[in-house]
């Protein structure tokens, strides 16, 4: 509601004063914002067309300022989100096509600003996405290669920014990533390598913060992925520990929300995998 009345004031003020260029970025914040909410409401058509008026407004502000940065960025922001939008409406080719021209602006400012942390970040997305894509299009290698850059990335940002949990969780998603691809790519031992390093930073996050659901969950998804690696090696038992210590994790999360449909249906996931690992276990010693 909030924000559809700021986008009724943004046009009216836009009305009446036309060639006011910072009217004209308000107006394209409003349409993002926007877009934003409609996403997260799983209306993905109606969040495209709002992402779709935020990005014309910008791209007619770039001709009349094609040296503005903090344009370039929302840009940058712009082809992302609809990239998102693509990539979630099953559109994959044209998800890959936006986020490489938001990672084309992203490298450019980036050589304007090589010092700048906040764009080594929006990089290290942009390939991370790129990585994403490129997975569901079946382009492996190319998938992997984009997430060693973004993983590069956030290393040498780890140098400088070594107590940053941001940080620390984007480190555990690229190696959570590198885990996923190797495995695709049939080097179980590397995935397995991979996911145990997500898996340290993910247990180090929980630590400092028991109270966040977000990296309760976080936790489990480690514990569930190397679960399957140490499967796939045929470690049986030590794949179990995992799935076992992964459902006490989600036992906690469904005790705080017994209304969570997502969260009953990973409890009977994960119980499905025990007794399967259980089975195979038992099968084995007899």
């Amino acid at each position: 509601y909030y924000f559809e009345q700021g986008l009724i004031i943004a046009l009216q003020l836009e009305k009446t004063n036309p060639h006011s260029e910072q009217l004209k970025r308000d107006l394209s914040v409003s349409y993002n914002n926007l877009g934003d909410i409609a996403q997260q409401l799983g209306n993905l058509q109606q969040a495209k067309d709002y992402f779709d008026q935020s990005l014309a407004i910008r791209l007619q502000l770039e001709k009349t300022n094609p040296h503005s940065e903090q344009l370039k960025r929302d840009l940058s922001v712009s082809y992302n989100n609809l990239g998102d939008i693509a990539q979630q409406l099953g559109n994959l080719q044209q998800a890959k096509d936006y986020f490489e021209q938001s990672l084309a602006i992203r490298l450019q400012l980036e050589k304007i600003n090589p010092h700048s942390e906040q764009l080594k970040r929006d990089l290290s997305v942009s390939y991370e996405k790129l990585g994403d894509v490129s997975q569901q299009l079946g382009n492996l290698q190319q998938a992997k290669d984009y997430f060693k850059q973004s993983l590069a990335i956030r290393l040498q940002l780890k140098k400088t920014n070594f107590h940053s949990e941001q940080l620390k969780r984007d480190l555990s998603v690229s190696y959570d990533r590198l885990g996923g691809i190797s495995q695709q790519l049939g080097n179980l031992q590397q995935a397995k390598d991979y996911f145990e390093q997500s898996l340290a930073i993910a247990q180090q996050l929980e630590k400092i913060n028991p109270n966040s659901e977000q990296l309760k969950r976080d936790l489990a998804v480690s514990l569930s992925k190397l679960g399957k690696s140490n499967e796939l090696e045929g470690n049986m038992a030590l794949a179990l520990k995992h799935y076992q210590d992964a459902k006490k994790l989600v036992n906690t999360l469904y005790n705080a929300n017994s209304l969570s449909q997502q969260l009953k249906d990973d409890v009977a996931e994960m119980d499905k995998e025990i007794v399967r690992l259980q089975d195979l276990i038992n099968k084995q010693v007899t």
